[in-house]
């Protein structure tokens, strides 16, 4: 019996110890790689500060400068909205929505019949697909239009005339669908449909520089969109384009009809930022996505081989403990 518990006793000790090396392996790398993160991140503002020094105004500097700072994906409490550090852009006018009717609107509404009867062509085929990661819920989905700066494949030809309406506002704004947006969902548009009886819990978009439009097409009784700060709530109207909306301030949305709602959604820069300012948002992107991709396949996935290599022998020995005790000393998590 003392020479049985005299060999738990010691696999226990060896087993601890293993433990603790693993331990300290995972704290000295995830010190590491934070320290080699954070140095990447100062290369990849470097090399677009560079790039822009002589275009963009110092508001630009301060908003790159504060996301190498800042923690990636923390999100963070500003102004009456919910914000991270690389989308919260300094010195822009900020509101939940904008009651100012743009030069555009009333060509972007006369075209919504148009806009519907494409709508409808394509819903009678199918082709509706969740957004935003299926997070607003199973009740909201949408058929897709562009992303990326680029027109969905087919769009052209299925929606000419969503397309060549969209374009008209777009080109109205300085921008277009030419592919070379890299911000998050920047030069996304898509019919969006919520569901009957149906609601999106509040969240933000996490980002001040850009707004986000909404043209009613299929608009029942009881739908509208309001926000969590207190500023008036939305109310579609078919045909009608709604208030423009910044949607870092936390904003939900409900149904509560009978049928589905359908909108024409796109979004665009904010209007106070000028053209340099746009092209160096875009070369932030570009560059932080492509940094972030290339640092982040080189990291050693989860299950790196134990301190004392694949081929060695474990600390251990021959003296294997018993199942129960390797129960007993798995490390917490």
């Amino acid at each position: 019996m003392s020479s049985s518990l005299s060999r738990l006793a010691r696999c226990e000790r060896r087993l601890q110890n293993t433990h603790k090396c693993l331990a300290s392996r995972r704290t000295r790398f995830s010190s590491l790689a934070s320290r080699n993160w954070q140095l990447q991140k100062q290369q990849t503002a470097e090399a677009v500060l560079r790039q822009t020094a002589a275009t963009t105004p110092a508001r630009f500097r301060t908003f790159v400068e504060r996301w190498v700072g800042a923690d990636d994906d923390e999100l963070y409490e500003a102004r009456g909205q919910t914000l991270r550090a690389r989308g919260d852009y300094p010195g822009l006018g900020e509101a939940a929505r904008r009651d100012e009717r743009p030069a555009w609107a009333g060509g972007l509404e006369a075209a919504a019949p148009a806009i519907r009867a494409e709508y409808e062509a394509a819903a009678l085929r199918g082709g509706h697909e969740p957004f935003f990661g299926g997070d607003y819920g199973e009740q909201y989905d949408g058929v897709p239009l562009a992303a990326g700066g680029a027109l969905a494949a087919g769009a052209a030809e299925a929606f000419p005339g969503t397309v060549a309406a969209l374009a008209t506002v777009l080109s109205a704004e300085g921008e277009g669908f030419d592919g070379a947006m890299h911000i998050g969902g920047t030069r996304l548009a898509f019919f969006a449909r919520q569901g009957p009886r149906s609601n999106v819990a509040p969240h933000s978009d996490l980002c001040n520089y850009l707004l986000t439009a909404h043209l009613g097409l299929i608009v029942p009784g009881g739908c509208s969109l309001f926000f969590m700060g207190g500023a008036p709530p939305v109310a579609w109207e078919a045909g009608a384009l709604a208030p423009l909306l910044q949607t870092s301030f936390t904003h939900a949305a409900v149904n509560d009809s009978d049928e589905a709602r359908v909108i024409l959604y796109f979004d665009f820069f904010h209007p106070d930022l000028d053209a340099a300012e746009r092209a160096a948002l875009q070369l932030f992107e570009r560059t932080r996505k492509a940094d972030e991709a290339a640092f982040f396949a080189d990291a050693p996935a989860d299950d790196a081989p134990p301190p004392w290599g694949d081929d060695a022998p474990p600390p251990w020995g021959d003296d294997a403990p018993p199942p129960e005790l390797l129960a007993r000393l798995a490390p917490r998590r």
